[in-house]
C-alpha cells in the first residue's frame, strides 16, 4: 500500500511521470501469528494489533464457558464488552484494538470467542475473561456474610 510512481520515456518531447496510490483491501488477521496462549481479559483491558484494510466494523462475541470448548449459549454478549480500533496510519493496515468490558453486571468470567469482520472477511479468536462478579450474601437469621463469586 502507498504512493507508486510511474515514469515512461519515449525520448519525445519528455518522459512523463503519474502518481498512483496503490491501496489493497483485506480481511482482518492478527500480526505477528496467533496468540501463543489465550489471553486474559483484566478490568485494564486487552490490546491486540490487526491487519486490516479498511478497519473492522463489525464484532461479535459467543460464550465458551470455563473449558474453552462448551459452547454454550449462543446470546448476544456485545453488551458487556467494547471494542475500539484506531489505524495506526491513514494508509496503514494496522489497526490497534482494545477490548474493555463494560459495566455491565454478571459478566460470566470464562472464554469468549471473539469475531471482528470488515467487508472482506473475519478473523476470531479465543480471550479468557476473568472479570467474575462477587456477591455478598447476608444472612439475616444467622447474622452472617459471605462472598460468593459468580462464574
Amino acid at each position: 500500500m502507498g504512493n507508486y510512481s510511474c515514469m515512461a520515456d519515449n525520448g519525445f518531447p519528455a518522459p512523463a511521470q503519474q502518481i498512483a496510490t496503490l491501496v489493497v483491501n483485506c480481511a482482518p488477521r492478527l500480526t505477528g501469528g496467533a496468540f501463543s496462549n489465550n489471553p486474559i481479559l483484566t478490568s485494564s483491558g486487552l490490546t491486540f494489533t490487526l491487519l486490516s484494510y479498511p478497519e473492522p466494523d463489525s464484532f461479535s462475541y459467543s460464550y465458551l464457558g470455563n473449558s474453552g470448548n462448551d459452547a454454550l449459549a449462543s446470546g448476544d454478549y456485545s453488551a458487556l464488552f467494547k471494542v475500539t480500533c484506531n489505524k495506526v496510519a491513514l494508509l496503514d493496515p494496522l489497526v490497534t484494538c482494545q477490548i474493555n468490558p463494560t459495566e455491565k453486571k454478571y459478566v460470566r468470567s470464562g472464554f469468549y470467542r471473539l469475531s471482528v469482520g470488515n467487508g472482506f472477511g473475519n478473523y476470531e479468536f479465543l480471550f479468557f475473561n476473568q472479570q467474575g462478579v462477587d456477591f455478598i450474601f447476608v444472612c439475616t437469621i444467622c447474622s452472617d456474610s459471605y462472598n460468593i463469586r459468580y462464574i
